[in-house]
């Protein structure tokens, strides 16, 4: 039997995952946007669908945010950042529930984009508790 490379103890870093994160949720998030455009003259626009889609397009805007601008968080992780982080925690759980609840056309975009973006708030949340 041969051992792995030593390349692959990379994927057990963090960065690592929010890096995939970062992609599953985007590739969720263009997919729900795109099939709401399309879709946008044969079903109402209504709230069930429109807030589920913009908290979601929200949190991933403050994900966004963060990543860019670290100072944001502060840099002692202080009371501002674990707020930050536990709403959009809470945000995207609720979301995430209800899109995957509710049958429609963007339930498994937003419930995929939702599931990613819970992940990487969690593993931030894990990130600043430790620090």
């Amino acid at each position: 039997m041969t051992s792995p490379p030593s390349s692959w103890g990379a994927l057990n870093t963090p960065n690592v995952h929010l890096f995939v994160l970062n992609w599953i949720a985007a590739t969720g998030l263009i997919l729900a946007w795109h099939r709401a455009w399309v879709l946008r003259h044969s079903i109402r626009m209504s709230k069930a669908i429109a807030l589920p889609l913009l908290v979601t397009t929200a949190s991933y805007g403050c994900f966004l945010l963060v990543l860019t601008l670290p100072s944001i968080l502060t840099p002692s992780f202080g009371t501002r950042a674990s707020i930050t982080i536990e709403l959009n925690i809470y945000a995207t759980l609720v979301v995430f529930v209800v899109s995957m609840a509710r049958k429609g056309p963007l339930r498994w975009p937003i419930g995929v984009a939702c599931g990613a973006l819970l992940l990487i708030w969690l593993i931030i949340g894990a990130l600043s508790s430790a620090v």
